[in-house]
């Protein structure tokens, strides 16, 4: 009998948790700092826009239901 009673309550401890995890909203955060630095293509220097100083810019992943924020800092007066 005692051991049923265990069972049990590690389940509905289990089902619990599991719900909690299921309700839980994910948001992802990122911050993207947009600068302009000078790249060289094809021995052509050209001042290209980046972010974080990746061109092309950071992938943002998130997955349906999550929520996405981006802070934007702009250091170099490029126009929004």
């Amino acid at each position: 009998m005692a051991a049923a009673a265990v069972a049990a309550a590690i389940f509905f401890f289990i089902s619990a948790m599991s719900q909690q995890v299921a309700d839980a909203v994910v948001v992802v955060e990122h911050t993207f700092v947009v600068t302009q630095m000078n790249l060289t293509h094809l021995c052509k220097e050209t001042l290209v826009t980046v972010v974080n100083g990746q061109f092309p810019g950071p992938v943002i992943e998130v997955n349906e239901g999550d929520s996405a924020a981006v802070h934007v800092v702009n250091r170099h007066g490029v126009k929004q």
